[in-house]
């Protein structure tokens, strides 16, 4: 019985390993080359679409989202979702803003 146990504790081990893999085989890359412009009260963010897996694999984004803070490390003052990697933000000139953009696949 010891035996059957221990042989069930290794095929355990093993799907999870696999499940692992596949979580990190879709995982994409984070979004490179961001950059942002200011024109009048308008930011306009961009960035490279993101085609990879964090393994090299070729993936299609369902889509990105964008997190704005008013500081760094404070919390999420807004969630935006949107398939393009072109993003448009409306800010007057006394206010700033910090974003984090996120490559997501489902």
């Amino acid at each position: 019985m010891k035996k059957d146990v221990l042989e069930f504790i290794k095929h355990c081990k093993s799907i999870e390993n696999q499940l692992v893999y596949l979580h990190f085989e879709k995982k994409p890359t984070s979004p490179q080359n961001v950059t942002i412009t200011k024109s009048s009260d308008m930011l306009m963010l961009s960035w490279d679409p993101v085609v990879n897996s964090v393994t090299g694999r070729p993936i299609n984004v369902s889509y990105y989202k964008i997190l704005t803070f008013t500081e760094p490390y404070t919390p999420v003052t807004e969630n935006i979702y949107q398939t393009s990697n072109t993003y448009y933000y409306f800010v007057p000139d006394s206010d700033k803003k910090f974003f984090k953009i996120v490559a997501v696949y489902r």
